[in-house]
């Protein structure tokens, strides 16, 4: 687990395992607020005896959940006894899909997991006003999706709405998820913290998002200086999106989608790997055709 300060009252954890994940704790006037619980409550008790050597400890804790991936609320019961924040919809997932969740992806766990949903939602916006803190429904990654703004070091926690280099598309409402990121935009934040990227400065990222969903719901993405990792994230959001479009009945949407990945894949590196789902992909394309 890394350790950093941020601003005058933050404190950002992170923890590379399994993968990148962010914690963020704010030192409120009233309240120790921390954002996301990530996988289970062994890290929730490794941030609080962290936070326990500072001033700050004797505050009572609420806890944020922005959105209901298992990877961002498993760690809720060591926060049970207060209040756990999160948008309606994020609820209704989370006593839908909980014990799912943990089915699928109990190997992930830390510690033995309690599922535990939020006890405080919200609809469009919840302010803690001695706190200056501010709660918004932000959909995006998912449809359950809501963000932390701290107007006093002007930091804003997104949760999975941006992640660096470009983030993972699990629906089709682009156009909510871009409103969502010129909300971010007019704020004009000066740090952003992200789910599992690095702390950012700046509205670039958040730019660069925007720009990449208009061009994703176009397709007419720019894929000019690529990395391997832009085309790899790229691809699978397109045959995610190629498969939503399926589901819906829609085979020209869905073909058009699955086209852009041959496209793609044409313009990244020659491996075996990539032949393999090009031919996978025609493949589809033709039983769609008929």
């Amino acid at each position: 687990m890394d350790f950093q300060r941020v601003g005058t009252r933050g404190y950002l954890f992170t923890f590379m395992d399994p993968y990148l994940t962010n914690i963020y704790v704010i030192d409120g006037s009233k309240h120790i607020f921390i954002l996301d619980t990530f996988l289970g409550p062994t890290p929730m008790q490794m941030v609080k005896k962290k936070i326990s050597k500072t001033d700050i400890s004797k505050k009572p804790w609420i806890a944020f959940n922005s959105h209901a991936d298992y990877d961002h609320y498993w760690g809720n019961m060591e926060f049970k006894d207060g209040w756990i924040i999160a948008h309606d919809s994020a609820y209704q997932r989370i006593q839908s899909q909980g014990s799912q969740s943990l089915i699928e992806y109990g190997k992930y766990k830390m510690g033995e997991v309690e599922i535990t949903p939020p006890n405080l939602l919200f609809r469009k916006k919840l302010t803690f006003v001695e706190d200056k803190i501010e709660f918004n429904y932000t959909p995006g990654h998912t449809g359950d999706s809501a963000s932390c703004w701290d107007p006093i070091d002007r930091v804003l926690f997104t949760g999975d709405n941006i992640e660096s280099p470009i983030p993972q598309v699990n629906l089709l409402n682009l156009k909510e998820w871009q409103q969502s990121l010129e909300e971010y935009l007019k704020i004009e934040p000066k740090i952003v913290i992200c789910g599992h990227s690095t702390i950012l400065e700046g509205t670039g990222l958040i730019q660069e998002t925007l720009m990449y969903l208009k061009g994703l719901q176009s397709l007419q993405v720019n894929l000019d200086n690529w990395t391997e990792r832009h085309h790899f994230v790229h691809t699978q959001n397109l045959r995610h999106i190629a498969g939503l479009y399926l589901g819906r009945g829609d085979k020209g949407k869905a073909i058009d989608y699955y086209r852009e990945v041959i496209k793609v894949l044409n313009e990244s590196e020659k491996t075996q790997e990539n032949e393999n789902r090009k031919k996978s992909i025609l493949e589809t394309i033709l039983k769609i055709s008929g």
